[in-house]
């Protein structure tokens, strides 16, 4: 592999020496340039007789010295280019002479579609045989995987971001409402928590309120406990509201003998759930281990 680390040009002098180096540890089967830019010896990597004479006359013949069967791997960059360009044809943001292109059997080019995202797109060109779909990767733990984008939407995905966006934020919200007014001593059953925070802290009407909360209890982030002494003259069916880790005020004692306030926390666990698919509420098994949808 000839990287950006190896400060030589493959000019007249360059490629003998290479062959002489490559030939002294083993014999390649693929022999891999990357970048391209950093050994091409000509003036201008734009001109298309200079480049196709360093494909022809350095690239060839350093595979055929090395071995004539082995495949030849050339890393390039890209060019600036719009969205639209892009997408009807990914191959023209291929830097410079446009010879490379025909120059090569198989060309992949991995780019992203958007620059927030870490989804890579990468399209294949091939000068033979079957074609081959794009395809989507993205690196996880450090190694390229393909991904399924088969649900992803096709049209307005702007608005459909946003509005996943929203949903998000409104979940994020709802969470940590429940969680700050378990600590001041305060639970909610869902109709509770929809009257109390109507048009408050960006969440909407009651009804936008309460059908996200069934979504999140269906999803498990939002669980219910149906405790008599915690629910006292509630009628609710659900229960009064938990999330995980929640922290409740029980009860605020006194201290005789010097009038300190003393908090009695305790931690408020489930007794039921919202079952995902039927909607029913069922008890929990084990309210110490949390599970999500």
């Amino acid at each position: 592999m000839i990287t950006d680390s190896i400060m030589m040009r493959l000019d007249e002098e360059g490629v003998p020496r290479l062959i002489q180096t490559i030939r002294q540890f083993f014999i390649p089967d693929v022999i891999v340039i990357d970048p391209l830019r950093n050994v091409f010896d000509g003036k201008s990597e734009n001109d298309n007789m200079e480049m196709m004479m360093f494909l022809q006359d350095r690239i060839e013949v350093l595979r055929r010295q090395v071995n004539p069967l082995a495949g030849i791997m050339l890393v390039h960059h890209t060019r600036k280019m719009s969205k639209k360009e892009v997408g009807e044809d990914p191959f023209q943001a291929l830097s410079g002479a446009s010879c490379l292109r025909s120059f090569y059997s198989t060309g992949m080019l991995l780019y992203s579609t958007d620059e927030e995202k870490t989804l890579r797109r990468l399209a294949f060109e091939l000068r033979c045989g079957k074609s081959i779909p794009t395809k989507y990767v993205d690196k996880i733990e450090g190694q390229w995987q393909e991904m399924d984008v088969s649900h992803a939407r096709s049209i307005r995905k702007d608005f459909g971001e946003k509005c996943d966006q929203e949903r998000k934020r409104v979940t994020d919200v709802i969470v940590t409402l429940i969680a700050e007014a378990a600590k001041r001593g305060e639970l909610y059953t869902p109709t509770q928590f929809s009257h109390v925070f109507e048009n408050k802290a960006g969440l909407g009407g009651e009804r936008s309120i309460h059908r996200r909360i069934d979504v999140l209890a269906s999803n498990g982030y939002i669980k219910f406990n149906r405790d008599l002494a915690i629910l006292k003259d509630s009628n609710s069916k659900y229960g009064v509201m938990c999330v995980e880790n929640m922290e409740y005020l029980e009860r605020e004692d006194v201290n005789e003998e010097t009038g300190e306030i003393i908090a009695v926390i305790k931690t408020l666990l489930p007794t039921h759930f919202k079952e995902h698919e039927q909607g029913a509420v069922l008890p929990v098994e084990n309210p110490e281990v949390w599970v999500y949808v």
